[in-house]
């Protein structure tokens, strides 16, 4: 029985990859390094602390880890509140059926918490949502469970009734490590993932509604 949907956030709520990838040229230019985007595509799904301390090991950054977090976000932010932004086609049909079905949502992203606080009202989606975790708050992030064992323990939930909706291996394999069901949203501007982990993979979230999730239990 379905009794929680766990929503990740960038690549699944709303296409930031691609504003992600646009600021962190930025400071990588600056910083004087430069990132393949084959490299840059396995970051996605991971906290922030996990991918500047990775690049500042591997590239012998002088900054701290955290004033790297820090221009990140900002931009991040910043980029959000100057152009116009809205969730992903499907995204809130869904959400307004798990409601009216008495399913309980929750969000599980390895963004910061501010940064999850801004896109949600930018969206006007943070009604939905009876729970958010951030990647800042748990040990290890993804693809360790942490993130979703900790939404489902909020919740109330054990992680069999738990369904999650991920774009990225990382997030993927979280969500199963997690031993909820997942289903994999194949989107493009998050590169070429391997959802090959997933329960089911879909290519549209359109594709997505109760009835579509009842029948993976």
């Amino acid at each position: 029985m379905i009794e929680a949907v766990i929503f990740d956030m960038d690549g699944v709520i709303i296409n930031s990859e691609p504003i992600h990838y646009k600021v962190n040229q930025i400071i990588y230019e600056k910083l004087g390094i430069k990132v393949p985007r084959s490299e840059y595509n396995t970051f996605i799904g991971k906290s922030n602390t996990d991918i500047w301390s990775f690049l500042k090991r591997k590239y012998n950054l002088k900054e701290s880890v955290s004033s790297l977090i820090e221009k990140q976000i900002s931009g991040n932010i910043k980029y959000l509140k100057s152009h116009e932004v809205n969730p992903i086609p499907g995204v809130k049909p869904l959400l307004d059926e798990l409601s009216e079905k008495q399913i309980t949502t929750g969000l599980a992203s390895s963004s910061p918490e501010i940064y999850i606080e801004t896109v949600l009202e930018e969206l006007g989606l943070k009604s939905y949502f009876k729970v958010t975790v951030s990647g800042e708050t748990v040990a290890r992030g993804k693809p360790e469970p942490d993130i979703f064992e900790k939404a489902a323990r909020i919740l109330g939930v054990e992680p069999p009734h738990c369904v999650v909706i991920e774009d990225s291996k990382n997030g993927v394999n979280a969500a199963k490590a997690a031993g909820m069901i997942c289903i994999g949203y194949r989107n493009e501007e998050s590169g070429d993932q391997d959802l090959s982990a997933a329960d089911v993979v879909v290519d549209s979230l359109e594709k997505v509604n109760y009835q579509f999730i009842k029948d993976l239990i």
